[in-house]
C-alpha cells in the first residue's frame, strides 16, 4: 500500500497537481521526481493505441514499447527535428537486441504514413524491404464472391483460416494483373503458385479451384474453372463420387480420406 501512495505522489507532484502531497521514505529522503517528458508522438501513440484496441486488441506490451520511443524522441529533441530521424535512431540504439521495439515501431509508422500524418515515417525490414499495409479487405474483381465464399463455408462449420490466406493472396494478384480477365486470371496464379514450391502450389490451386466451383455452381459472370491436373478417371470414379458426397452430408469434413480412394481408384487404372 505505502509503494502504490508513494508512486502517486510522485505522479501528483510531478505533474502539478492541487492535491499533490509527498510522502518520506523510511530513511526520511524526499522521494524522486519522475523523468516525465512529453514527447512529439504522445497525441498520435494514443489514438493509435485506441484504435487498436477498438478492434479487440489489448497491446499492453507495445505500448510500453510506444511510450520508451517517445521518451527518447523528447530526450533528444534538440538533436532531431524529422520523425523518420527519431525513428531510425531509436531503432539504431536499441539494434537487434530488441525486436518487439523495432517490429512496435514500424507498425507505428506504417499506421501513421497511411493516415497521411506529418509525424509519418517508415522503418524497413532487415532485407530492406518496405512495410506493406495490413490486409483491410478484398478489392479485386472477386471481391463479394470471395465474401459471400468464405461466409458459405463458416457456416458450414468450415473454420477455413489458412484457405483465407490464399485467397487474400489471390486478391492481391488479380488486383497487380486487373487486365487479364477471370479465367486467365485463375489461370496465371495457378502457374505463379505452382512455380513458388510443390506445398504452397497444391495448397493454393485447391482453394482456387474450390472457389472457382462455387463461382460455377452459383452461375457467376466471373465463374472460372481449375482442370485438376492429377485426376484420373478410373472405374470407381462416378462411385467414388457418391460416396465422398454421402460422407460429407453425414457431417464429415472428409479431405485426406477423399484423397485416399482417389489414388486407389487410380491404382486400379494402372492395375
Amino acid at each position: 500500500m505505502a509503494a502504490v501512495s508513494g508512486s502517486l505522489d510522485h505522479y501528483l507532484v510531478e505533474t502539478g497537481h492541487v492535491n499533490a502531497f509527498s510522502i518520506l521514505s523510511n530513511k526520511g529522503n524526499v522521494p524522486r521526481k519522475l523523468f516525465i517528458k512529453i514527447g512529439p508522438f504522445e497525441k498520435d501513440i494514443k489514438d493509435f493505441i485506441e484504435h487498436k484496441r477498438l478492434s479487440g486488441r489489448k497491446y499492453i506490451n507495445v505500448e510500453y514499447y510506444l511510450n520508451a520511443f517517445n521518451l527518447f524522441c523528447a530526450m533528444n529533441k534538440d538533436n532531431f527535428s524529422l520523425p523518420q530521424q527519431f525513428a531510425e535512431t531509436w531503432c539504431n540504439s536499441i539494434g537487434k537486441k530488441v525486436c518487439a521495439d523495432i517490429s512496435a515501431i514500424r507498425e507505428f509508422g506504417l499506421h501513421l504514413t497511411l493516415k497521411d500524418s506529418k509525424n509519418a515515417f517508415l522503418i524497413p525490414y532487415a532485407n530492406g524491404d518496405m512495410p506493406k499495409p495490413a490486409f483491410a479487405g478484398y478489392t479485386c474483381l472477386f471481391a463479394e464472391e470471395i465474401d459471400s465464399f468464405l461466409k458459405a463455408k463458416r457456416s458450414d462449420g468450415f473454420k477455413y483460416r489458412q484457405e483465407e490466406f490464399r485467397l487474400k493472396d489471390f486478391d492481391r494478384f488479380c488486383n497487380e494483373h486487373s487486365a487479364l480477365p477471370a479465367q486467365q486470371l485463375a489461370d496465371a496464379f495457378i502457374n505463379s503458385c505452382e512455380e513458388t514450391g510443390y506445398y504452397m502450389g497444391i495448397r493454393s490451386v485447391s482453394v482456387i479451384r474450390a472457389f472457382g466451383n462455387y463461382l460455377t455452381e452459383n452461375d457467376s459472370p466471373n465463374a472460372f474453372s481449375i482442370v485438376d491436373k492429377y485426376f484420373v478417371a478410373g472405374p470407381y470414379a462416378e462411385e467414388i463420387v457418391v460416396f465422398v458426397a454421402f460422407k460429407r452430408s453425414s457431417g464429415f469434413k472428409y479431405p485426406n480420406s477423399a484423397y485416399h480412394v482417389r489414388c486407389f481408384d487410380a491404382f486400379c487404372t494402372l492395375a
